[in-house]
């Protein structure tokens, strides 16, 4: 027979030897303000990096990264930034 406390999923505690409930994963709506906002900070970054693009562009990706289903393409960008100012290269076998 199973109990109900060994049904509760456990994680360990900040006490040594000690286990205590692990928290629920915090899942939040995808409210279309919250997609707004994100699509806003898209643009900006967008505009800043000079890539092209429009606002249906930026409130569909905003809905694929709420989602889960799409990186950040500022983050990326962000990314590929860092390598070129270190001189390294984006592709494998650049240079070629």
């Amino acid at each position: 027979m199973t109990t109900v406390k060994n049904q509760i999923r456990m994680s360990p505690s900040p006490v040594r030897g000690r286990q205590t409930p692990a928290e629920p994963p915090v899942t939040r709506a995808i409210t279309p303000q919250l997609i707004a906002e994100r699509a806003y900070q898209i643009f900006e970054c967008r505009t800043l990096s000079g890539r092209p693009g429009d606002s249906t562009s930026d409130w569909l990706q905003a809905e694929r990264e709420l989602k889960g289903s799409a990186p950040d393409p500022c983050a990326v960008h962000e990314a590929e930034i860092k390598l070129l100012a270190r001189g390294e290269t984006l592709l494998a076998g650049d240079g070629d």
